[in-house]
């Protein structure tokens, strides 16, 4: 798997300041094409995301040993920790001196069967200073319910949910979620100037999104801020 997958970068930026909170790392393959999107899918159904996942994971350490004070969200499946969590949490205790720059998006394409495995595992990361996020929320099998159990540091919204949102207004629900247990929203899929003029009117405090950052080939050796920019939805060379 080592010679498939490979993590490309997004950054998470503050909604007003355009300052970067940290990066989203993502897994392509190396051909450069599309096919990430069939291989998770893949590894999901027939039982190898965790290798992705793991894979993904130790690149991005590896680049965070030259890269203190940035922080990189890595994506981790319900399959992984549910099926896999030794070799997971193995992998994070052997690199513990920088678990603190790493932030772990569990994502909502499987759903939850072993809520003590999911308990377990975050336990383990936060004792080691690394943070929790639940990934495109309003997408996926999560509850409010799970929402509330899990508390992570960020809770995610989908794309889908954030132009309802942004058409509603109705965040107010949202917001105070998050805020019950000291959670920070992100706003996905940030497209336009207009959407984010609105996620700010809604206090939505971090996005994510090509009008705000797009994607990067590698990891930027320290975290910038300035001013946003329309950039283009290529990935950048």
């Amino acid at each position: 798997m080592r010679n498939v997958v490979k993590p490309v970068f997004q950054p998470i930026v503050d909604a007003r300041s355009g300052a970067v909170s940290h990066y989203e790392a993502l897994a392509r393959t190396n051909d450069g094409g599309n096919g990430h999107v069939q291989l998770l899918q893949l590894g999901e159904q027939y039982g190898f995301i965790h290798l992705i996942d793991l894979t993904v994971i130790g690149k991005v350490i590896r680049l965070l040993r030259d890269r203190p004070g940035v922080r990189v969200a890595v994506n981790v499946s319900v399959l992984t920790i549910e099926n896999a969590d030794n070799e997971l949490l193995a992998l994070v205790f052997q690199n513990m001196d920088i678990a603190s720059q790493l932030i772990f998006e569990i994502t909502e394409t499987a759903e939850i069967r072993t809520m003590e495995r999911i308990h377990r595992f975050v336990s383990a990361v936060r004792l080691l200073g690394a943070k929790v996020a639940i990934d495109d929320f309003g997408d996926g099998f999560f509850t409010v319910a799970q929402v509330r159990e899990i508390q992570p540091d960020y809770l995610k919204l989908c794309g889908d949910l954030v132009a309802r949102l942004c058409k509603s207004g109705e965040i107010l629900p949202l917001r105070e979620l998050a805020r019950s247990f000291g959670g920070e929203l992100i706003a996905e899929h940030v497209d336009s100037e207009e959407k984010l003029c609105r996620l700010r009117d809604l206090s939505v405090g971090l996005v994510q999104g090509f009008h705000v950052g797009r994607i990067l080939t590698g990891l930027p050796s320290a975290v910038v801020g300035g001013d946003y920019k329309i950039l283009s939805p290529l990935i950048a060379s």
